[in-house]
């Protein structure tokens, strides 16, 4: 998805993401099922500011009994892109278009949360038998 250099004013605008993303494995047990994002932009000087905020649709396995469950998730992650000739700047744009596909995958990323869990109360897989916790005990010495 191609944002032109031309189309960016000091005025901020909006467009919709396209899904290009579904289906996607992000992290591992971690599949993308569908995202509503909106990427707002406008110029500042130089500088080229992008927000992509919305929300998406997760697939996963809890953290600890690794029961199947899905999860959205809301995010809003800001870009501040610079002129490619700036140095040690973090994300650059050159002469005709800004490429949002990395921006949308790394807002993606980076709002995907570290540790997924069926519920806060998940008790796991028993250590010794592997039996799920949440049910009737399983009768091992530690757990019974």
């Amino acid at each position: 998805m191609l944002l032109y250099l031309p189309d960016i004013t000091e005025s901020e605008r909006r467009l919709a993401a396209e899904e290009v993303f579904f289906g996607e494995s992000f992290a591992p047990g971690v599949t993308l099922r569908g995202y509503h994002l909106t990427v707002a932009y406008y110029r500042a000087g130089d500088a080229i500011s992008l927000k992509i905020a919305g929300d998406m649709a997760l697939e996963a396995s809890c953290d600890r009994c690794g029961a199947p469950l899905e999860l959205a998730v809301e995010l809003e992650e800001p870009f501040i892109l610079f002129p490619a000739s700036a140095e040690e700047a973090d994300y650059v744009y050159g002469e005709e278009a800004i490429d949002l596909d990395p921006f949308i995958h790394e807002a993606i990323v980076l709002n995907i949360p570290p540790k997924i869990l069926c519920s806060d109360e998940c008790r796991g897989l028993c250590p010794t038998c592997g039996k799920d916790l949440n049910g009737p005990a399983c009768g091992c010495e530690k757990n019974g």
